[in-house]
């Protein structure tokens, strides 16, 4: 019975959740950086890491400083061995990224420096031949110039990159919940999983499972019972909307506009989200503001299909809107958002 749970737990984890794609995404950078493959091939799936992001991260300001740091790496011609490990290891240890990058104002201005600068000088290459796995993963934390707890996660993952037959990805979560702190508790760990023939990958995706709290894990329950969170974000930015409450939908639209895959999609969703900043900056006085934002999106929202919203109706309010605020008339708030 337990090997078919864990089984079914890795299915669930690269199937379902798709959780695979960043992990494979950075052996295929490690195979090119050692010669073993195109990197046309890694870049490839780095893309497709890249847009797929929202999947498995909730907060839409780590997802966008993500998505520069990858379009960093995919411009790069050469990487670091740190660098072919980031995608995986950014995704699983979203959690640790975020509370640091996240963290301030100041912090979240440097947040691409950070990460381009982390990866960069991280300096894996020079401790690949440390051959005893206590000394190689002492080294290893080492290395990881980050503040604590999140230095030791984030080296769990570095770890398995490396070997990954003997290291296990370890997360907070899972660190919190089995007591995982240090090099022992992590060591005595290991020990367990591999005694019990269980391979650190299918740990991990079991672990991940019944610990973790993703996106991509709603996205599987929503698959299951005919449930959808985007329809329950747009319920309720209408509701917001309609209330006069325009800045708080806007931010519900955004995550909307996070999940969505297809351009012409989130270009016309964008439309939505600016008409909503426009409302909200004329009703705060800020006229010019709102005269700015609202003429990108009119071009938007114009001829805009493929979301379930009154886009036709918002698209004539905001024309007759931009009219209205140019001959300095008093503008109109009645425009509702709706379901179709």
């Amino acid at each position: 019975m337990e090997e078919k749970l864990i089984g079914l737990a890795q299915y669930i984890y690269s199937r379902f959740e798709k959780r695979a794609l960043p992990l494979e995404t950075s052996k295929a950078l490690t195979n090119s950086f050692y010669g073993r493959t195109s990197r046309d091939i890694a870049n490839s799936m780095l893309q497709r890491t890249k847009s797929t992001l929202p999947f498995w991260i909730e907060d839409s300001s780590l997802v966008q400083i993500y998505k520069r740091y990858m379009n960093y790496l995919l411009k790069k011609d050469e990487l670091t061995l740190g660098e072919c490990f980031s995608p995986f290891v950014l995704v699983s240890c979203y959690g640790s990224f975020g509370d640091i990058i996240l963290e301030s104002k100041e912090s979240r201005k440097t947040a691409f420096s950070f990460l381009k600068d982390f990866f960069r000088t991280l300096r894996v290459e020079e401790i690949l031949s440390i051959s005893d796995r206590r000394g190689f993963f002492e080294s290893l934390l080492g290395i990881v110039e980050l503040r604590k707890p999140h230095n030791f996660f984030v080296a769990t993952h570095l770890a398995y990159m490396v070997n990954p037959n003997f290291y296990v990805p370890i997360t907070p979560a899972v660190g919190r919940s089995f007591q995982i702190q240090d090099i022992n508790s992590y060591l005595r760990f290991g020990d367990y999983i591999r005694e019990r023939r269980i391979k650190p990958i299918e740990a991990f995706a079991t672990l991940h499972l019944l610990y973790e709290d993703t996106p991509s894990k709603r996205s599987v329950a929503e698959a299951i019972l005919g449930v959808s969170r985007e329809r329950e974000l747009l319920l309720r930015a209408c509701e917001l909307w309609n209330e006069g409450e325009f800045y708080e939908a806007h931010e519900l639209l955004e995550d909307v506009w996070c999940l969505q895959d297809k351009e012409e999609v989130k270009e016309c969703y964008q439309g939505v989200i600016r008409l909503a900043l426009v409302l909200h900056y004329l009703k705060v006085g800020e006229r010019e503001k709102a005269v700015r934002v609202l003429r990108k999106a009119v071009s938007q929202l114009e001829g805009c299909k493929g979301v379930p919203l009154n886009v036709r109706e918002l698209s004539l309010f905001a024309r007759d809107l931009l009219d209205k605020l140019n001959r300095e008339e008093v503008p109109d708030f009645t425009v509702r958002l709706k379901m179709v």
